[in-house]
């Protein structure tokens, strides 16, 4: 399953696993940032609620569906 175009204009993330990397290494250091400005330095450790946000997104069987993926990252980050 490759990546396609969303109806937002957005790669999809659900893709292939070259999809999901990159969709990390778009996110990872935004999130953290985020995570920090939000709750300090921890806890939450800011690196754990990042790497529990992208399994969660890794998890999900309908990730294609998934209109913005950053925003169910910082979602979930947040939670």
């Amino acid at each position: 399953m490759g990546s396609k175009l969303t109806s937002r204009g957005h790669r999809d993330a659900a893709g292939s696993e070259a999809d999901f990397e990159r969709l990390y290494r778009s996110y990872k250091d935004r999130l953290r940032r985020y995570i920090v400005a939000a709750f300090g330095a921890g806890p939450p450790d800011p690196e754990d609620a990042v790497q529990a946000a992208f399994e969660k997104f890794a998890g999900r069987d309908d990730r294609d569906a998934i209109l913005n993926p950053e925003a169910f990252l910082t979602i979930s980050a947040r939670n």
